[in-house]
């Protein structure tokens, strides 16, 4: 049943709005890093942004240790921060090399250890 005001397709009422889609949408972010990552605890506060923005619920997210060149590889792991979401990530960039190390993103400002809120919002609206 429609809310005061709400109308649904289905009986001449508006259809949800793109942000009411999102909320429902469940969506699987993981946060992949290296131990002791010094930008692990600011990608998580950037992630919790950007899903606000985004409409989009980033509880709970899993944050996996990469703790081999194995694992690396088998992950596609090419530093750390990596953020999956729904297992892709989606910064990136073909013939990468994986490893246990560090990453950086480009933003508008230089280089940083975690991307803008912005872009990662626009990874998530674009699940």
């Amino acid at each position: 049943m429609a809310r005061a005001g709400e109308r649904n397709g289905i009986h001449g009422e508006l259809p949800p709005t793109p942000e009411q889609v999102l909320h429902s949408w469940d969506v699987v972010i993981e946060l992949l890093v290296v131990a002791d990552c010094p930008n692990e605890g600011p990608a998580l506060a950037v992630l919790r942004v950007a899903a606000a923005l985004a409409g989009v619920d980033a509880r709970p997210v899993t944050v996996r240790v990469i703790d081999s060149a194995e694992e690396a590889r088998r992950r596609g792991f090419v530093g750390s921060p990596t953020f999956l979401i729904d297992g892709v990530d989606p910064f990136a960039v073909p013939a990468e090399p994986t490893g246990v190390t560090c990453r950086v993103y480009a933003t508008a400002r230089g280089l940083a250890g975690v991307p803008e809120v912005e872009s990662l919002r626009d990874a998530l609206l674009r699940v």
